[in-house]
C-alpha cells in the first residue's frame, strides 16, 4: 500500500499529522471466490484480441435487430440511457450535475450538495437499484470489520465516556500516549452514576481490548491531539476564505480521461487530496470552503469535479487490465471482477463532510453513494465528533487500500489471457455504451 502519510490522516484539521496506518495487517482477499473460478466456466468462443485498449470502443455493441437474451439483460438500463443522452444536449448541466457524465445519483432525496437532482431510482428498476445498493453496503460492512479491534474499542468507549474536552485527552496522550488515554477513561467510567452502569460495563470491556502500540489506536491519539491544536486556532468560527487541505496534486486519471476526449493534451484536475494505492489512484477529496454564499455555485461544480476525477480513476483501472489482457472488451470474468471496485472518495462543504463510493452499474454507466456524513469538530467538547471522524477514514483508507490490492490481483490474472494460457478463449458480455463527448469549456454563469 502506498497511500501518503498526510493523506491517511484527517488531512482538514492539520496539515502535518504524520503516517498513521500502514499496510492492514487483516486485508482479506475479498475478490478470491471471483478470481478462482475466472477462467472455469467460460463459453468456448473465439475473441478477437484488442488492437487498441484506449482508443477503440470497449463495449460490445447492442445491435437493434430482433433482441436475443443478452441484449434483453441491458433493457433495464434504458431508461438511464435516454436521460444521459437527454442532459447532454443541455451544455450548462455538464457543470452542475453528475448525469451528464453518465453517472447517477444513489444519494436520499434532498441531500446537498444539488439536492434537487434526479435520483437513480428514476431511471433503474427497483431490483437493479436493491443489488448495486447491497454491493455498495457490503463493501463498507467488509472494510470496516477490518478495523482493529483495539481502534474499534477506543473509538466506542470515547463515545461512551463522560469526557467532553479534547483538551485533556489530548494532555494524557501526550504525556503517555494511549495508556494515559486509557487511563483517563477508566477513572471517568468509575464515576459514572449506577444509572447508566450498563455503558460503564461496556467501557470497561471496550478497555481490556486495547493495545497501547496498536498502530490504529495510536492514529486516534494523534488525530485527539492535532485536532485540539487546530481548534485553538480556529475558534469555531468558518472564515470564507479558508479551506485546508494539503497542497494540490494533478490527477493523471484525470488527465489521460480529458486528454482522450479532447484529442488534445491537457492538464488533470488540481485536487486537495489525492490518494494513491499499489502505485494508482485510489481516491480524491476536495475541499469547498465554508457554506458561505460566494461558495454556494462552488460546492455544487466542485462535487461533479471530484466525482469526474473518481470516475476518470475508475476508467484508467479498466484500461490498464485490458492492457495486461490483451482483449478488449474483456472476457466475462474479468468484467465481473471489476465491478467489485469501488473509488472512494470525500467532499467537505462548510464545516460538513461527506464521503462517497462510486460503483460502476454497466459500462459507461457509473454510480456514487454516500455511505457517510459527519461534522468537522470546531471547539474543544467535539470529542464525539473526533471519534467518529477516526472511524471514517480508517474505513477510507480500507477503502483506498482495496481499490490497489484488487487492481494488482486483477492485473496479474489478466495476463493468463494475453499469454492464453488455460484455454483462455472466454468470452465477453455487452455493457451499456454511452456516446463519446467533450467537456463543454463554458462553465454556468454565476
Amino acid at each position: 500500500m502506498t497511500i501518503s502519510k498526510k493523506d491517511r490522516s484527517l488531512e482538514y484539521i492539520n496539515e502535518t499529522i504524520d503516517d498513521s496506518v500502514k499496510d492492514s495487517k487483516t486485508a482479506r482477499n475479498y475478490l478470491s471466490n471471483e478470481l478462482e473460478s475466472f477462467v472455469t466456466n467460460s463459453k468456448k468462443r473465439d475473441c478477437s484480441p484488442m488492437e487498441n485498449s484506449r482508443d477503440s470502443n470497449f463495449h460490445t455493441p447492442v445491435h437493434n435487430n430482433k433482441k436475443t437474451r443478452t441484449e434483453t439483460s441491458l433493457d433495464k438500463y434504458v431508461n438511464a440511457i435516454n436521460a444521459v443522452n437527454s442532459i447532454q444536449n443541455n451544455t450548462e448541466s455538464a457543470h452542475t450535475d453528475p448525469l451528464w457524465w453518465g453517472v447517477l445519483d444513489f444519494r436520499e432525496e434532498n441531500v446537498s450538495p444539488s439536492p434537487s437532482l434526479p435520483r437513480a431510482k428514476n431511471f433503474l428498476p427497483d431490483d437493479e437499484i436493491d443489488r448495486l445498493m447491497n454491493m455498495m453496503k457490503s463493501t463498507i460492512r467488509e472494510e470496516s470489520e477490518k478495523l482493529s479491534k483495539s481502534a474499534k474499542s477506543l473509538i466506542e468507549a470515547l463515545l461512551l465516556s463522560e469526557i467532553v474536552s479534547l483538551q485533556l485527552l489530548a494532555k494524557e496522550c501526550g504525556a503517555r500516549g494511549i495508556a494515559g488515554v486509557c487511563d483517563l477513561l477508566q477513572r471517568s467510567s468509575d464515576k459514572i452514576q449506577d444509572v447508566v452502569d450498563v455503558d460503564k460495563n461496556i467501557i470497561q470491556d471496550c478497555l481490556a481490548n486495547i493495545d497501547f502500540d496498536d498502530e490504529t489506536a495510536i492514529y486516534v491519539g494523534r488525530c485527539i491531539q492535532n485536532t485540539y491544536e487546530w481548534i485553538q486556532c480556529f475558534h469555531g468560527q468558518c472564515n470564507s476564505e479558508r479551506t485546508v487541505d494539503i497542497g494540490e496534486n494533478h490527477s493523471d486519471a484525470d488527465r489521460e480521461d480529458k486528454t482522450d476526449r479532447s484529442g488534445t493534451s491537457r492538464v488533470g484536475k488540481p485536487c486537495d487530496f489525492l490518494y494513491w494505492s499499489s502505485s494508482r489512484e485510489a481516491g480524491i477529496g476536495e475541499n469547498s470552503g465554508p457554506t458561505h454564499k460566494d461558495n454556494h455555485d462552488k460546492a455544487r461544480t466542485n462535487f461533479v469535479d471530484v466525482i469526474k476525477v473518481a470516475r476518470a480513476q475508475r476508467i484508467e483501472l479498466e484500461y490498464q487490465i485490458i492492457e495486461q489482457s490483451g482483449r478488449s472488451p474483456l472476457p466475462v470474468s474479468l468484467q465481473k471482477a471489476m465491478t467489485s471496485i469501488l473509488i472512494p472518495f470525500f467532499h467537505i462543504v462548510g464545516m460538513r463532510i461527506r464521503f462517497y463510493l462510486l460503483i460502476q452499474i454497466s459500462g459507461d454507466q457509473y454510480g456514487v453513494w454516500d455511505w457517510a456524513s459527519e461534522y468537522l469538530p470546531t471547539k474543544d467538547t467535539d470529542v464525539g465528533e473526533v471519534a467518529l471522524l477516526c472511524k471514517r477514514f480508517l474505513v477510507y483508507g480500507n477503502l483506498a487500500e482495496r481499490v490497489g490490492r484488487a487492481s494488482s490481483i486483477l492485473a496479474k490474472r489478466a495476463k493468463i489471457f494475453k499469454e492464453e494460457i488455460s484455454r483462455s478463449d472466454e468470452t465477453s458480455q455487452p455493457t451499456v455504451g454511452l456516446d463519446k463527448f467533450r467537456t463543454p469549456v463554458k462553465k454556468p454563469a454565476k
